[in-house]
């Protein structure tokens, strides 16, 4: 006890407890080892002469973060996120809608390389207009590139964290689209894009988008 209140300090003390603990008859306990006697005169001194002395110093500091603080912090990791806006380049995204198929290929997994390269923690700046593109790419005739799009999708939600739910433009409700496909394997890209989509935005945020894809869904099918 001694030891930690030099270390530490007593400033992150509930001064009740401490006071209710110090009051406890049973602190007594912990001088078993002292004779009656001397407990006894003891009792008496502390009654004439209660404590007035300097409070210890403490060692070290300890800063202590109020609730709000520690949540605000919880928030964010605080790593940087790489600002991929010049590797967004008009090229790319014009090959991304590109009659060939292999070209379009090559610029969905451009963007995932970028992701990589940039650790996997990206700004949401610049990557509107590179959601926008991809959009139409959850449309192609060629499913496989679909699936790769999806796969892409995913990865820069990840790596964008809760920012992307304002820079996607509403392309989840494109993606949830991709859960009435008949493949399976497709089904389950899109839930894996969604999954990462969960882990970034939460949950609460796709709700509007999944009641948007529900009514496209419940009109397409009386229509």
């Amino acid at each position: 006890m001694v030891s930690a209140v030099e270390d530490f300090g007593i400033s992150n003390l509930k001064l009740k407890d401490m006071i209710d603990f110090c009051k406890d008859i049973d602190i007594k306990g912990f001088l078993s080892d002292v004779k009656q006697a001397l407990l006894s005169a003891l009792d008496t001194e502390y009654e004439k002469n209660p404590f007035e002395g300097a409070a210890a110093v403490p060692k070290r500091t300890v800063r202590v973060l109020d609730t709000a603080s520690s949540a605000s912090a919880g928030s964010s990791d605080g790593l940087p996120r790489e600002d991929i806006t010049a590797k967004i380049t008009p090229t790319l995204l014009k090959n991304l809608g590109s009659p060939d198929w292999k070209v379009r290929l090559e610029s969905i997994d451009a963007i995932t390389k970028i992701v990589e390269e940039a650790n996997k923690r990206i700004q949401p700046t610049g990557t509107a207009d590179l959601f926008s593109a991809l959009r139409g790419r959850l449309y192609d005739s060629n499913k496989n590139l679909v699936m790769a799009t999806l796969s892409t999708i995913g990865s820069l939600a990840s790596a964008m964290g809760p920012s992307v739910e304002k820079s996607s433009k509403g392309i989840l409700v494109d993606v949830l689209k991709c859960l009435g496909d008949n493949k399976k394997h497709m089904r389950e890209c899109t839930l894996t894009a969604l999954d990462s989509w969960v882990a970034a935005a939460q949950l609460d945020k796709m709700v509007p988008y999944i009641i948007v894809s529900l009514g496209d869904q419940k009109t397409g099918s009386e229509g």
